[in-house]
This record gives C-alpha cells, structure tokens and sequence, in this order.
C-alpha cells in the first residue's frame, strides 16, 4: 500500500498545513543564518508524506503504544517511499547534494545528541534547522491530545535540543529565538498574548 486513501482525505489538510508551516520557518531560519535555503525548503514541504502511510486512528490516539511508535518512528523513510514512487521524475533531484533532500527527510528526528529516532549524532546544521522548524510547529499547533502552546514555549522546545550544538558552531541563538518569534507572529498571533 503507497497511501492510505482514507488518511489522505483526513488528515491531507492537517500534514500539508503542517509541512508549509515547517517550510516557512525552516526559509526564515536560512535566510537570517544566511544558509541557502533551497533543499531544506524541499525536504520540509515534503518530510511527513510518510503520514500519508498512517492509520487513520493513529492521528487521534492520545495514548501510543510500543506499535504505534514503531509506525510514527518509520515515517521519515515512508516519507521518502512516497516521494519516490509518486516522483520519480524527482528522484535525482531528492539524491543530489550534500547534505541531499532525501538526507535531510530522513534525519528530521536527528539530535545532536543521539536521542532522535535513528540515533544519528553527526547531523548538518541544515538538519537542525528543518528539526528546530519542526518542533517549533508542532508544538504551536492544536493537537488531539493538547492545545498549541505559547511561542515562547514552542521556541524553548525546539531550541534545548540544539543549543550547544548551534553555538559550537557559531550561530547564535538568540537571534534564532528573535528569527523564530517574528515568523511565528506572522501566522500564530492568536497565541501571543
């Protein structure tokens, strides 16, 4: 099965609102570090096709099990399955590059310090940002379980798991916050407050 037909008619709106969003902010965030935003910008509008892939009642659960997180922690290379299969056309423009689209899909759960899903500690800072562009957004919006947190909330969220990482080499996160607040008031300002 490439997608579940019912999922994509349920939750489309819902991951490509979200995917757009992480684009943004993923754009915003090159453009301030002065990072050429061209293949993070695709890797985001494109990192949770692998959702397509879901069970419809696995975007509605408030209690996961240990299957469910095996479903969820497949979703980057899902994601890339889709992509492939959908465009192929597309395939050696999502190969390209160093790190390339296809990389950058894969590794948006990746920490610094190993805790992501596939425990890849050496990741490109293109990779922080599109992780940090993520969580950011996830934690702003709605979800089944939990109401959208406050941006200051969602900027330290995103932020703690990058923080030395970025510093060591040489951005400063401050100005990350600042970048990140400002694009988030552009669309979320009913949580500032």
């Amino acid at each position: 099965m490439l997608v579940n037909k019912e999922i994509f008619d349920f939750e489309h709106t819902y991951v490509r609102l979200h995917e757009n969003f992480v684009s943004y902010y993923a754009n915003a965030l090159c453009e301030a570090l002065e990072i050429d935003p061209y293949r993070v910008n695709i890797a985001a509008f494109y990192h949770d096709h692998g959702k397509y892939k879901w069970p419809k009642d696995l975007f509605t659960k408030s209690k996961l099990d240990k299957a469910d997180w095996q479903v969820i922690k497949r979703h980057p290379s899902d994601s890339i399955e889709v992509i492939f299969k959908t465009m192929p056309d597309r395939r050696n423009e999502f190969l390209r590059g160093d790190p390339s689209i296809a990389d950058l899909i894969l590794m948006h759960h990746e920490k610094p310090d190993g805790s992501g899903y596939y425990g890849i500690k050496d990741i490109p800072v293109e990779v922080a940002i599109l992780s940090i562009s993520d969580i950011f957004d996830a934690c702003l919006s709605d979800r089944t379980y939990r109401k959208g947190m406050d941006i200051e909330t969602s900027i330290c969220n995103a932020l703690v798991p990058f923080t030395g990482y970025l510093n060591a080499k040489g951005y400063d996160t401050r100005y990350i916050e600042k970048v990140l607040r400002k694009s988030a008031m552009k669309f979320k300002f009913e949580k500032v407050r």
